[in-house]
This record gives C-alpha cells, structure tokens and sequence, in this order.
C-alpha cells in the first residue's frame, strides 16, 4: 500500500478531492474531545488510531476508485522531505548490521555508532515546532503507511529513544504520560527528592486549561481518572492540592477584586502568624484565584505583614507541599525560567543524572521559556546549560538534547 500512496502523491492526475482526503486525516489525528471526560473513548488516538486510518484506507481502495493523495496544495515541500529522510534513515538503522567488535572496543563505542541514524533524526526534529512535527508524523503514516512515533518507539532504545518519542508527542499526551509513569512508579525516589517532584513540575506549572487537556488525555490513554490515580500516591495537604489544580477550579478572569485580593491577603498571614495554622486556606487560594488576583493578593500581604509571600511559605511549610506551594508562586510571578533552571542543575548535579527529567523539560519548555532558562541558568551557576549538558551526557543523547538547545 506505501508503494501505491507514493505514486498517487506523485501523480499529477489523482488531484481530485486532495482537501477532502487531508480533511479526513486532520480530522481524526486532531480529533475534539468531548467536554465530558467520561464521554471520551478510551484510545490512543496517535499510537492506535493511525493504524485504524490504515485499514479504512485498504478497504476504500478496494471498493472504490483512488483519489488523490497529493499533499502539494496543503502543505509546503519541508516536511515531506524531512518524513522522507526519516524514512531514509531508519531504514538505514533497521538494515544495518550488527556491530563486530574489534579488539577492545567499548561496547558503548557500538551503541554510539549504532545510533547515528538517531542523531540525525534528532537534529531533524528538534529544528521543528511541535505542530510542524506532528505534521511529519502525519505525512509519514500516508507516505509509508506507518506510525512513525510506533517505528521510532520500536527502533531506538535509551536515553536517545526517549528523546525522540517526547519530540514526536502532543504536549497535553506528553504530560499525561509522564504524570502516569511518575503515579505508577515502584521506586519512591526518582532521583530528584521523592516522586511527587515530577507532579509538581507538570501539575504547578501548567494554566487550567492544559491541565484540563492534560486531564483528557489521561483518560484517553489509560482509562482511569488522573485525580482517582492521583489520590492513591499522594496524601494529605499536598493531594487536595492537586485535586483542585485538576479539576480546574481556577477562576481565569482578567478582572481584580481588590477587597477581596485584602480580605484573602489577611486570611493567609492570620493562618500562618496568627493563632492555628491553616494549610487549606493557602491551597484554594492558590488553586482558585486567578494569576492577576493573586499577584494583588501577594502584594497586600507583603504590605500588611512585611515579608514577601514566598519566603513566608518557606517559613511555614515544609516537604513536598511547601515545594508545590512555591512553584505556584513562582508560576504567578513569572519566576519559573528560574524554577526550571534549577531543576536542570538538580538532574545532571544529584546522586545520579536524571535523563528522564532532562528531557521533559528541554522538550515542553522549548517553545515556551528555554531561552530565558538557559540566561537564568548561566546566571545561577556560571556555566552555560550547553556546557552542562556537554559535560554531563553522553553520545548520541547529549547531541540530541544540544540540537534541541542550540534550536531554541
């Protein structure tokens, strides 16, 4: 079938209907979700539905004439050339033989050479936008007939595997990934403080409506409800918090209430100064408030008590909860380049390097704030994020993660 879609790519004669073909494809790859999570199926509709796409076009090519599959109308040449040499390239790592060791040679000398054809995906990808990846992801399942996240997940292993699979991956599917390996995790510590680092990185820097996302794609993926999964590895103060962070409670209007940016300011100091400690408070204010409200209610409270907020939550908290507490804080007055910076350092600089960390973040914040990382970055600890990296990683991983700097 591959061999036949590439000639009716290339035919001249088949561009009849090419926008109601590539309609029919966005539509399913990009399919709305339906507002009610419990509504939603229960697919992957990148690792699944793709093949689904591959059946329904056997069956129509058999009981109809083809139409045409030229792309030329829709997009421009970049990403069918890049889905080609791709294509090219994996098959160059599908066919190539095994390595034969000479002499002493390393076998981590054998995995670099292996993986060369990694590094020049890589480089390829990084050099794009999520969406125009997506793209190429959509153009190599007509070109090939193939799910290229499925191939690339088959092909490469590791670090690099990993790298590859993230780059190829929708945020909100992404993240919803990473939230259920960090909740099925058997290994409480996962190399930065405990397993609740990965659910505060994601759940306390992200707005409400890609949590919301994120939330759908849960359910999609893995057939539970995040905040049901989320309740039975967290506790406490730190798990209503995130049960108000997911199911969206916060308020996203533009407008400030300045009485009640007051009257909350005075609750919060009241429930750490004053008599009784309330943690409650400080969670739905911190998950329900919108960031404009907040930032009027951070600066009463610093007029009224004379400490910034933020150092009054170092104060008082302790843990995981004071962590999340603090990236919100951070999250409404801009400061997360700084937040993730040190969770950089924290991944290449602990115990041991924290690859899977590493990779979620240069991977969701490249076209958000990794400029402003890497600045901040340099400006914490007198080396650049490149030289860290250099330094730190190895082989075809290292120059994936710097493609992906130096692209951003």
């Amino acid at each position: 079938m591959a061999a036949f879609l590439r000639q009716a790519m290339l035919d001249p004669s088949l561009k009849q209907d090419t926008h109601s073909y590539n309609d029919e494809m966005n539509g399913r790859r990009v399919e709305e979700v339906p507002q009610e999570i419990g509504e939603a199926p229960i697919l992957n509709a990148l690792d699944s539905g793709v093949h689904q796409q591959a059946a329904e076009m056997d069956d129509n090519l058999s009981t109809k004439s083809v139409k045409s599959l030229s792309l030329s109308e829709s997009i421009h040449e970049d990403p069918k050339e890049d889905a080609t040499r791709i294509h090219e390239l994996l098959e160059q790592r599908i066919h190539k033989p095994p390595v034969v060791a000479e002499g002493k040679r390393r076998p981590s000398m054998d995995k670099d050479f292996r993986n060369i054809e990694g590094t020049a995906i890589a480089a390829i990808l990084c050099a794009r936008t999520n969406k125009e990846r997506i793209e190429i992801a959509r153009i190599f399942m007509i070109l090939y007939g193939k799910d290229l996240l499925d191939t690339i997940r088959h092909v490469f292993t590791g670090e690099l595997g990993e790298l590859l699979q993230a780059l190829l991956d929708t945020p909100a599917r992404y993240d919803a990934r990473q939230l259920h390996r960090a909740i099925t995790s058997t290994n409480v510590l996962t190399g930065l403080s405990t397993k609740d680092s990965t659910l505060i990185e994601i759940l306390c820097t992200r707005d409400k409506h890609e949590i919301q996302n994120i939330r759908r794609e849960y359910r999609r993926l893995f057939g539970s409800y995040l905040e049901h999964d989320l309740s039975k590895v967290t506790w406490s103060h730190l798990m209503h918090l995130f049960m108000w962070l997911v199911v969206g409670a916060r308020d996203d209007s533009a407008q400030v209430d300045e009485k009640m940016a007051f009257e909350d300011a005075h609750a919060l100091w009241r429930g750490t100064e004053g008599v009784g400690f309330d943690a409650t408070l400080y969670n739905v204010v911190l998950s329900s408030q919108s960031f404009p409200q907040l930032r009027a209610v951070f600066a009463e409270y610093k007029k009224y008590s004379e400490i910034d907020a933020l150092l009054a939550v170092d104060d008082e908290f302790s843990g995981d909860h004071k962590v999340a507490l603090k990236t919100i804080i951070m999250n409404v007055n801009g400061d997360l380049p700084i937040f993730f910076a040190r969770r950089l350092h924290g991944a290449m600089h602990g115990l041991v390097r924290h690859d899977t960390t590493l990779t979620r973040i240069l991977v969701t914040r490249s076209e958000i704030d990794l400029n402003q990382i890497k600045q901040m970055y340099e400006r914490l600890y007198c080396k650049s994020l490149e030289a860290d990296i250099t330094s730190h990683c190895v082989s075809s991983y290292r120059d994936g993660l710097l493609a992906l700097v130096r692209a951003h």
